[in-house]
């Protein structure tokens, strides 16, 4: 019988099927110490049997087998019953699927004898010796890279095309492989301009992190390493890699035109190209990029994907593609159900699936009967681990915080860490950088946590560090940990999840949630739990019952395939109010805009041959009507995604009506620095006519004063704090009672969705256009008073000096902290830098994380 027919025919064999069955109900039940489990669940393990269809079953490219294998192994290692020959045998097994991070994970946990190598037979010696070799990659500077099966695949495809779109388990090391190759090249390619870009803010610090780490040593390599989208952050003399968000990618390339190349992208979560209105302006970013770079290396990096291909589609013919999909299984990941027993509201059943099928391992018994929105903390409690990795994942900031405070009554003062100097820290900035009366520093003190998105950074990595680090023991979290943020756990406790409000989460979604439990050397097997999973009501579409691949699809081309809609959108001259309803129809009106200026016309771009001819050369007509009558310049259009050409047009209008026929001088129109003193009155005008005129997203009278006081502080470089303070003396005024924590997280929220999205995004092009507006005129006196407004939103600061703070690495906080004893508002990195090293920086009231930052970059 050939290897792959004995492969098939152990996955059919009742024999070893029930065996396995018995073993993976062990292995996850063993868990969870409140679980009482079912009697006949608690068995001894012909550990020899298994261990020999394990190592048959680990030679296969198939994912199941792979699963069931490592299953067996590093349940064997866990297992009191298995002999240390037995071990060993285990931990070939591993070796052969490998998986060698795992083993050293057996042996930090005492679980495996070190070395085991040294008491393996002659034959397997060999063995093991022949799969070093064949599982090693050579780097260029002579130095072997242990690496599994998919990651020497990945190399193989890098080194021999112009463009890869990888998919891969989340916790099959995507992220460790790509940065290896990517320096690995940069050690061959002196003075290139590499884009890494990835979805989030939250993810620029820790991937420039990660790259920094993996460069430190590299003495070849001149390199320099920015997140600023600005010309001084760019050193031409050396490697420039840039991590940005496709918004900071964007202002990049609207900052320097045609004038730069780009020798390389690299697309973290490249499935985000699917993400509505922030899809669209990644897609645009990239193909902006390669028309001034058509011979640019891309690799695209996507979780478990069913058509990686796609995005090799708009390939040049001239350039060599290869998709790659793996289904190597580094960490088992086991998936329950857990639900309320009829009649019984404290009894609750706890079901894995296996097979796509619920089997029945247990129950739990709760302390209470809790209502619907008390049942995920309650049962979450009931199956965490003591220990931590517990994440409990909600729908909302509001939930974050509710579910944190009902586990911090569940765990009681059995687990008081306010003496624990590390949480003292925290809640010193917590207290200091946001509020006094956060409830995040008060959960801290049992060892609980939220963390969302608009969060400041420098609390939400410290929050990571400590979770990880296990002092924080549960963490409550919201779709922030979709993306990508590195954040391994133990189990995750999910109830009817959304993204977004209403929208159930996509099966992608859910699994790359999915993908943070049991990471790859920190744990053998994750698990997710599904509270109330055969309630309809919660579940809307079903609980899952195994992992599905998920198909790609992109946004311009699903408002594409609506074609109806979008060309009634053109026709009516794309209306307000139907934008502020359908902002994909505007964002992608803008990129056919920009699309046929780049190109000459619609049929001329990649993507025009996905799409009917008569449909191409209807948007051909309808688009090259449209460029014929705007009044704004080509370049205007083209740095300013996501804006209706049209409207700029009106704003245009707007502009010469004001000043030619009713005679308003020009300057009232210019934005005045945020220090003016009548900066707030200024803001709030100008955000009146952005209203009017480009995209109605400020919303009306009050709310437009609040917002403009928010930009304004916001750009001068406020601490939260003092915005928060701000925000709660506005409120009063009014004779508003408004809650705190809400005050809280309404204020972080229009940070993050208005002073650092929507503003940057409208008055960056409503000073374009100005800008234009004054040349035509003959003011160009006035034009250097024209403010970069959308950097000083995009990170919140107004002088040189913080900026290049933050260029170095430090967070908002940290920068604006220490800004306060620089006198010089001009410093550029490398004079900060230096003036770090030569003075005196550390005061006493400053809190000691943001020290703990400085001291870190200063050590690197």
């Amino acid at each position: 019988m050939g290897k792959d027919n004995l492969q098939d025919w152990l996955l059919n064999n009742s024999g070893f099927l029930t065996q396995y069955r018995h073993l993976i109900i062990d292995s996850v039940s063993g868990q969870f110490s409140n679980l009482q489990r079912d009697k006949c669940t608690n068995e001894k393990h012909d550990w020899h049997y298994l261990l020999l269809c394990a190592s048959f079953l680990a030679q296969s490219d198939k994912g199941k087998c792979q699963d069931i294998a490592l299953r067996i192994a590093q349940y064997c290692l866990e297992s009191r019953y298995a002999s240390e020959i037995q071990k060993d045998a285990a931990a070939v097994v591993l070796d052969t699927l490998a998986n060698r991070p795992a083993i050293k994970l057996a042996e930090n946990r005492k679980l495996l004898q070190k070395d085991y190598t040294s008491r393996l037979p002659l034959t397997l010696l060999q063995d093991w010796t022949k799969r070093s070799f064949k599982n090693s990659i050579a780097l260029s500077n002579y130095i072997p890279l242990e690496a599994n099966r998919f990651q020497c695949l990945f190399w193989e495809k890098a080194v021999s095309n112009d463009w890869v779109s990888l998919s891969a388990p989340t916790s099959a090391g995507k992220s460790f492989i790509v940065g290896q190759w990517l320096v690995d090249y940069l050690r061959n390619s002196p003075c290139s301009n590499i884009v890494y870009i990835v979805p989030t803010r939250a993810l620029i610090q820790q991937v420039q992190q990660d790259i920094e780490r993996l460069l430190k040593n590299e003495d070849a390599i001149d390199w320099s390493i920015t997140t600023l989208p600005m010309r001084s952050s760019i050193d031409d003399s050396k490697t420039n890699v840039f991590v940005f968000t496709q918004e900071r990618f964007h202002i990049l390339l609207g900052e320097y035109g045609t004038n730069i190349r780009f020798d390389m992208i690299i697309i973290d979560e490249a499935q985000k190209i699917g993400d509505n209105y922030r899809g669209v302006l990644l897609q645009q970013a990239i193909e902006s990029a390669l028309y001034r770079s058509p011979r640019c290396k891309v690799l695209f990096a996507s979780p478990m994907t069913e058509n990686p291909e796609i995005f090799l589609e708009d390939a040049p013919i001239n350039l060599t593609t290869s998709p790659l999909i793996s289904e190597d299984s580094m960490v088992n990941q086991n998936l329950i159900w857990v639900s309320q027993v009829p009649g019984q509201p404290k009894k609750w059943n706890v079901e894995l699936i296996w097979e796509a099928t619920p089997v029945q391992i247990g129950e739990i018994r709760l302390t209470s009967s809790p209502s619907p929105s008390k049942r995920l903390p309650f049962v979450a409690f009931s199956l965490s681990d003591p220990k931590g990795g517990n994440v409990v994942y909600v729908n909302g900031a509001a939930e974050a915080e509710k579910i944190a405070k009902q586990l911090y009554d569940l765990v009681g003062d059995n687990c008081e860490l306010s003496e624990d100097k590390e949480i003292k820290e925290l809640i010193e900035l917590i207290q200091k950088t946001i509020h006094p009366k956060y409830i995040l520093w008060n959960v801290l003190r049992r060892g609980i946590a939220f963390h969302y998105g608009n969060m400041p950074l420098l609390i939400r990595t410290e929050i990571e560090r400590l979770f990880d680090s296990n002092k924080i023991k549960y963490l409550v979290c919201t779709s922030t940990l979709i993306e990508g943020v590195n954040m391994p756990c133990r189990s995750i406790f999910v109830r009817g999840p959304q993204k977004g409000r209403g929208k159930t989460m996509t099966p992608s979604d859910f699994w790359n949630l999915a993908g943070r439990a049991g990471r790859w050397g920190k744990e053998f097997q994750g698990n997710v739990v599904c509270v109330d999973a055969r309630l309809t009501n919660v579940w809307k579409h079903g609980a899952p019952t195994g992992r599905t691949k998920y198909r790609i699809s992109r946004t311009s081309d699903e408002v594409l395939k609506q074609s109806a809609d979008l060309l009634s959108f053109i026709d009516n001259d794309s209306p307000r109010d139907e934008a502020a309803k359908h902002p994909n129809l505007e964002y992608v009106f803008s990129y056919l805009v920009s699309s046929y200026l780049r190109c000459g016309s619609i049929a001329q771009t990649a993507w025009a041959r996905r799409f009917p001819d008569d449909f191409i050369l209807a948007l051909d007509d309808k688009i090259a009507v449209i460029i014929e009558r705007l009044k704004a310049p080509p370049e205007i259009i083209l740095r300013n995604p996501g804006v209706s050409p049209i409207a700029m047009d009106n704003m245009f209008t707007y502009f010469r009506n004001r000043t030619e026929n009713r005679q308003e001088p020009v300057e009232d129109l210019i934005p005045v620095p945020p220090e003016s003193e009548d900066a707030v009155d200024e803001y709030s005008k100008i955000l009146h006519r952005i209203n009017r005129y480009l995209g109605d997203v400020f919303g009306r009278r009050n709310r437009v004063r609040q917002l403009a006081l928010l930009i304004v502080d916001w750009m001068k470089g406020y601490s939260l704090a003092r915005i928060i303070s701000s925000r709660e003396q506005f409120y009063k005024k009014r004779g508003d009672d408004i809650e705190t924590s809400a005050l809280i997280r309404g204020t972080m929220a229009d940070v993050e969705e208005i002073a650092r999205f929507q503003a940057p995004k409208y008055l960056s092009c409503y000073v374009d256009l100005l800008r234009v507006y004054l040349q035509q005129i003959g003011r160009d006196d006035l034009i250097e008073r024209l403010l970069e407004l959308n950097i000083l939103l995009e990170f919140g600061v107004s002088q040189t000096t913080q900026l290049s703070l933050m260029g170095l690495g430090l967070s908002r906080s940290s920068a604006i902290a220490i800004s306060e004893y620089i006198t010089g508002d001009s410093l550029n990195e490398a004079a900060c830098m230096q003036w770090l090293k030569e003075n005196n920086w550390m005061a006493e009231d400053m809190p000691e994380i943001i020290k703990r930052e400085i001291t870190i970059l200063l050590s690197k």
